[in-house]
């Protein structure tokens, strides 16, 4: 495998996002000459370039760039395309900085995206975060420290308020809520929890009767009726709250 080595790109090609973004995005793929395998397993070569490649392909400094620029460009496009809220400059820049390197397919289905066309800023840069994942040659899941920092990195510049703008919102990116603090886990413990309490002193009379046919069934088994309905509920519950970490660890939440 060659050597990584960073040397900037040639600020004089015609860039569509800002140099800065530019550079950043060519600091985080590094520069080799010689065709390497990334951490997912595709082959690689010059900066980030994976079309077309080859083991033991060769490229000199210009070839690397000229390869980087195409790539920029259609990871812009593609930014520009998708997005119905225009985005600034620093925006623009970790958009496609993201979209260079998850690929565009995933962008679409992004909450990154979504958000970000709702025009919820902190929460688009929160979003993010969830992308520090990738899947290794066997198909396994796996965390990436590189990933996460480059997330956090993206996250920021996203933020990034413009010359002369006025910032709307906090600048700093808040770390992922546990979950322990997700809504969606407290409405599962709280189904858990108190389902059958719910189900047993919130009924309407329109429904006392089918009730009181599942009470009936319960006796007919054996089963206390209360013993039932707790039952259900703690059923409900646990699967909400699976469903989540399950989400979570594919980093789809």
């Amino acid at each position: 495998m060659s050597q990584v080595v960073y040397v900037p790109p040639d600020p004089s090609l015609a860039w569509p996002i800002p140099y800065e973004a530019v550079s950043s995005i060519g600091e985080e793929e590094g520069l080799r000459y010689v065709a390497y395998q990334c951490i997912a397993g595709k082959w690689t070569i010059g900066r980030g370039h994976t079309g077309s490649v080859h083991p033991n392909d060769k490229c000199d400094l210009a070839q690397a760039d000229r390869w980087f620029l195409d790539d920029i460009v259609e990871a812009c496009d593609a930014v520009k395309s998708l997005c119905t809220v225009i985005p600034d400059d620093n925006q623009l820049g970790a958009l496609t900085s993201l979209v260079f390197n998850i690929g565009i397919d995933d962008f679409k289905r992004s909450s990154v995206l979504k958000l970000h066309n709702k025009g919820d800023y902190p929460g688009a840069a929160n979003a993010f975060l969830l992308y520090n994942k990738y899947h290794d040659p066997s198909g396994a899941l796996r965390t990436s420290e590189d990933l996460d920092a480059r997330r956090h990195r993206e996250a920021a510049e996203y933020l990034k308020p413009m010359p002369g703008v006025q910032p709307a919102m906090p600048q700093a990116v808040a770390p992922q809520p546990s979950l322990v603090a997700s809504p969606t886990m407290n409405a599962g413990a709280l189904t858990t929890g108190v389902g059958a309490l719910a189900l047993l002193t919130q009924v309407s009379d329109a429904v006392k009767q089918p009730i009181s046919d599942i009470i009936g069934f319960a006796h007919d088994l054996g089963i206390t009726p209360g013993y039932m309905v707790a039952g259900v509920a703690l059923t409900l519950g646990i699967v909400v709250m699976y469903r989540r970490f399950q989400q979570r660890a594919a980093g789809k939440a």
